[in-house]
């Protein structure tokens, strides 16, 4: 009886390990196959030099920021009905000294890239964009030595999340943003940004497919830029990458 017994368990472990190697299996593959859903459009890949504003406010995209790129510009704008949110990254921009400012490419739930990640409506993720949102994420770092209890309420005011583990006061805010590309005019591409990054951003455009090998409807056919040609003041910030960033 010792022995049915100890086979038996024997072979309960040896099922559940079994079910166990091939449930983690079958999770990996579920989860290799949602991520696969979107995948990079090579062709639409850009460089980003520098971050600005429209000279001019543009009445269809009121609250629109430019990413100013090799190929195109990009607008960027909130994603809320509510005008006070959808103004947000341009009060930020407003309020703050630039000079304490810089974009990056990181966010607090992802850590890993390098570039901007533009995707649009797909699986569980949702943009109300046709080409797609990214995650914008604004670092200010001031000397401690520097900084009022003014500054820290502004900052708290506006949405950031700061520490103090280094030399600086450290703070970031990720925000997610609808992305629109636009066309630049001849002069625009050979002429150099009043301000520019040292290091160019890189943005990716994905594709969602619906099924495996099959794109969604509404991708097949190219999205075009805006024929919207915008003068853009660019600001005085610069780029940042994870190897700079303290969270």
């Amino acid at each position: 009886m010792r022995f049915i017994a100890k086979s038996m368990l024997g072979i309960f472990m040896i099922t559940s390990l079994t079910a166990c190697v091939f449930s983690g299996g079958l999770e990996n593959k579920i989860s290799q196959s949602k991520n696969n859903r979107f995948t990079v459009n090579e062709s639409k890949t850009d460089n980003i030099v520098a971050v600005g504003k429209p000279a001019n406010i543009i009445t269809t995209h009121p609250y629109a920021l430019v990413l100013v790129g090799q190929k195109y510009n990009y607008l960027i704008e909130g994603l809320d009905d509510d005008e006070q949110k959808s103004r947000e990254i341009l009060t930020i921009f407003e309020q703050l000294p630039t000079k304490y400012l810089s974009i990056s490419t990181q966010t607090y739930q992802t850590q890993n890239t390098d570039f901007l990640m533009v995707r649009p409506t797909g699986g569980h993720y949702s943009c109300i964009s046709e080409y797609g949102c990214t995650h914008i994420t604004l670092s200010f770092k001031k000397p401690k030595n520097q900084v009022k209890i003014a500054d820290e309420n502004q900052l708290t005011a506006l949405g950031f999340r700061c520490n103090e583990i280094t030399e600086n006061l450290s703070c970031y805010r990720s925000i997610k943003m609808a992305v629109t590309p636009i066309t630049k005019a001849t002069n625009q591409k050979n002429t150099a940004a009043a301000y520019h990054f040292k290091k160019p951003i890189t943005i990716k455009f994905y594709d969602f497919h619906a099924k495996k090998g099959t794109l969604k409807r509404g991708v097949l056919t190219a999205l075009l830029p805006l024929a919207l040609v915008v003068d853009v003041v660019t600001f005085p910030i610069q780029a940042e990458f994870k190897k700079d960033l303290v969270f």
